[in-house]
């Protein structure tokens, strides 16, 4: 096994081109990825964030501000 230094702006290059099989980082799987760079994504390795969606009226803009939300 070889590790292969990238950049974000190189990964999908390294990728397509065979410089490298497989990426192990946060890489968004998008549509727009598998459609116009041919690539496929398989399965999600891990997520490296959350989102919580709250009613526009409760004012929150931190999740800290959800304890003891119902």
């Amino acid at each position: 096994m070889q590790f292969v230094p990238l950049s974000a702006q190189d990964r999908f290059t390294a990728l397509k081109s065979g410089q490298v099989d497989v990426l192990a980082r946060n890489s968004t799987a998008t549509m727009s990825r598998d459609t116009q760079l041919g690539l496929e994504f398989p399965a999600i390795n891990y997520f490296d964030g959350q989102g919580f969606m709250v009613m526009r009226n409760r004012d929150v803009t931190s999740a800290l501000e959800l304890a003891r939300a119902r």
